[in-house]
């Protein structure tokens, strides 16, 4: 795992802050921007790859969808001084995902786009 130091996880810590403080609304509008620049990932969520991208918001797959991700985020920032339980977050992430035909390109897209 990468290495960060006490002064970026300050920063992590504190930045996130913000955002999980309304983690249905930024989950969602992280799903959105994420189908609107890569509309091709609406083909791994079954209940909404046929709608508009506009529609999707109201889904309640996607609204559920948007909680698990900020809660799984939220999880790896809580656990920055425990890399095994990130490492662990991150473990169980990939597995429940793999089946589901996303690959490491997948996620290395999404981490390029909204983490880097």
């Amino acid at each position: 795992m990468l290495e960060l130091t006490e002064e970026r996880k300050q920063a992590v810590v504190d930045s996130w802050a913000e955002i999980r403080k309304k983690p249905k609304d930024n989950g969602i509008e992280l799903y959105l921007t994420l189908f609107k620049h890569y509309p091709h990932y609406k083909l791994y969520f079954p209940d909404f790859r046929d709608m508009a991208v506009e529609d999707i918001p109201s889904h309640p797959k996607l609204k559920m969808h948007a909680i698990r991700i900020m809660y799984a985020l939220s999880s790896m920032i809580d656990c920055l001084e425990e890399p095994e339980m990130v490492e662990e977050v991150m473990g169980k992430t990939v597995e429940n995902h793999f089946p589901r035909g996303v690959k490491e390109e997948q996620f290395k897209v999404y981490h390029q786009k909204y983490m880097a």
